[in-house]
């Protein structure tokens, strides 16, 4: 059985991924060279998309 207190720590711990991963996601550019990074760009998409579904 979920407590309420449970849920609310679950809500948070999402909530904390959420930031991170737009965190991730904008420092692409500083992780991948130049030449690579539409590709970069292109496979961070597909793996948001998936998660998502």
């Amino acid at each position: 059985m979920v407590t309420a207190i449970l849920l609310l720590g679950l809500c948070f711990v999402v909530g904390g991924v959420a930031l991170l991963d737009r965190t991730w996601q904008s420092s692409i550019s500083e992780q991948v060279p130049s030449g690579a990074l539409p590709a970069a760009v292109a496979l961070n998409g597909i793996s948001t998309t998936s998660c998502a579904t």
